[in-house]
């Protein structure tokens, strides 16, 4: 009997392992998507000051070159943010569960979904601030990504307390089993 509470009670500890690191996965994207979010409103106010009237050519020309270089670091930002070799950010969506019960059941996995925030994913890589119809066409699509990216930061956030509620449930678990074992 020993011996099976104490597997129980190991398991437990592991399971609680497991769920930290998902909370650590999950704010790293959100870190790094909060970034991103920064930027696309950067790239949002370049394309309202390329809507202006006042703007000739030479100076829509100006800030497509920054409007260019933020699109980039998105794509950069995505591509580096990893975890344990897992990409974050980059590449398709992709689930990832995360086994914190110490059984088999569906009930014992939280999954969270990473990856699709690319320029590409987001709908945003084609993107220029050069004329006023393309400034403003960019706005709504800046728009839309966006929302995408604070939907997904809001994903992020909620799994983060899921799983920490669940290390709670694990801690306090394992430490009445481990007493029960005693």
């Amino acid at each position: 009997i020993s011996q099976s509470m104490n597997a129980q009670v190991r398991s437990y500890a592991v399971a609680e392992r497991n769920a930290n690191d998902g909370i650590s996965m999950a704010q790293t994207a959100d870190g790094a998507a909060g970034q991103m979010s920064g930027i696309i409103q950067r790239m949002r106010e370049l394309a309202i000051q390329s809507k202006n009237g006042s703007m000739v050519t030479g100076d829509r020309a100006t800030l497509d070159t920054k409007f260019q270089q933020l699109n980039s670091e998105i794509n950069r930002i995505a591509t580096v943010t990893v975890f344990n070799g897992i990409d974050l950010l980059n590449g398709g969506q992709s689930t990832v569960n995360f086994q914190v019960g110490i059984n088999t059941s569906s009930n014992d996995q939280i999954q969270i979904v990473f990856g699709g925030m690319t320029t590409g994913a987001l709908q945003i890589n084609t993107l220029g601030v050069t004329t006023v119809a393309s400034a403003s066409t960019a706005v709504t699509a800046l728009d839309t990504a966006l929302a995408s990216v604070s939907t997904r930061r809001a994903t992020f956030g909620a799994a983060m307390n899921r799983l920490q509620t669940t290390v709670a449930n694990l801690q306090s678990t394992g430490t009445n089993l481990s007493a029960a074992l005693s």
